[in-house]
């Protein structure tokens, strides 16, 4: 990320995210300094709308109780602080480092929790198709590596899958699945399934599965790869997410995963 330009320059840049990270982080300090002096205080201008290009020059504006007071305030005193947080929550964006004694940057700390659901989990209902081929959706256990899984056979489109959950409390949570590889495409998770969270359909786009040309023809892959799916939210009490098969293509899961700052336990 660049900032600033020289005197006399004109330039526009594409929207960088890492802007609206340092207009974040400016904000901190000067709340940190101003206090309740600061009534609010906002990134504006072309750099905080993501859609255009723009300067690369942060335009940050205070709403304040009385200016005389932020008078007294030096550049000295905001220019000095230079903490850095290098152990940022990749699905909060909050402090992770819990004997970091920051009081800014770093004053959040993440309360992110992990929990596993295995899909060959008896929670796990299966809804097969109308009219299922090649058995349909199952559940069974590679013997090799005792790892358990769920699969769709090709050719069952309409069949389901859900996982029952509970939450202590609303809130988001990001979904992660463990899925395995195809040996001639690519391809991500929304383009076979529909994801149903308590009974309403979302949009999503997951990262995407990347083949494996040294599988056997017409062999499914041993093994799983972790692939984020899409920040959803939950209600507090019981949550339900479902897989809905939507083409020919089938699927093997071993577990999804959540991060959430809830406390998320199987039904």
């Amino acid at each position: 990320m660049s900032l600033g330009l020289k005197r006399g320059t004109v330039q526009l840049e594409p929207h960088d995210k890492q802007w609206d990270e340092a207009a974040i982080q400016t904000i901190k300090i000067l709340k940190s300094i101003l206090g309740d002096d600061a009534i609010d205080i906002q990134h504006i201008g072309s750099t905080a709308i993501p859609a255009i290009k723009a300067k690369p020059i942060i335009d940050i504006v205070v709403g304040v109780t009385d200016f005389d007071k932020v008078m007294f305030v030096g550049p000295i005193e905001i220019s000095e602080y230079s903490h850095v947080c290098n152990s940022k929550c990749p699905e909060c964006g909050k402090c992770t480092n819990k004997d970091c004694t920051d009081k800014i940057v770093c004053l959040e700390k993440c309360e992110c929790k992990k929990t596993i659901i295995e899909a060959e989990s008896d929670s796990v209902i299966i809804t097969q198709a109308e009219n299922p081929l090649w058995g349909g959706v199952s559940k069974g256990v590679y013997s090799d590596t005792n790892t358990g899984y769920l699969k769709v056979e090709n050719d069952n489109a309409g069949s389901s899958f859900t996982f029952n959950i509970t939450s202590n409390k609303e809130g988001l949570a990001t979904l992660y699945v463990y899925v395995t590889p195809k040996k001639y495409e690519d391809y991500k998770l929304n383009q076979q399934s529909d994801l149903i969270i308590n009974d309403t359909q979302i949009t999503y786009e997951s990262e995407t599965v990347l083949k494996d040309e040294t599988l056997e023809d017409n062999h499914w892959a041993t093994y799983f790869r972790r692939i984020k799916v899409a920040r959803i939210s939950l209600k507090e009490g019981n949550n339900t997410i479902t897989f809905k098969t939507k083409g020919w293509h089938g699927l093997m899961m071993d577990k999804i995963e959540f991060y959430s700052d809830a406390t998320i336990n199987e039904k």
